[in-house]
């Protein structure tokens, strides 16, 4: 069973340093590290009103406890992630300032 872990977590590692999946993984607005890595969630099942970290503007409702940190919008406008805001390609580090 470990080696079977072990295998699972290697592939992970070959596809991310690969990004084998970018033109995927871009149009869902994920980082490398969310998509390929952290690319399951435990979540509650609920309906959960959030707001964007980015603009602070309230989102439509999510189907589960696990929503992203950016809308849509603010994630293309500042190329960050949706779920963790890291930078999209990995490139840097962005701080996102609130007004």
């Amino acid at each position: 069973m470990a080696q079977q872990e072990k295998d699972i977590f290697v592939g992970k590692v070959v596809n991310l340093l690969s990004d084998i999946d970018s033109e995927k993984r871009i149009k869902e607005r994920l980082c490398p590290i969310c998509y390929y890595i952290k690319n399951s969630y435990l979540a509650g099942r609920a309906f959960t009103e959030w707001s964007c970290e980015g603009c602070d503007e309230p989102q439509p409702m999510y189907p589960n406890t696990a929503y992203p940190k950016l809308c849509n919008s603010c994630s293309t406008k500042y190329g960050l992630c949706i779920r963790c805001i890291a930078d999209i390609y990995l490139c840097g580090r962005v701080k996102l300032i609130k007004k």
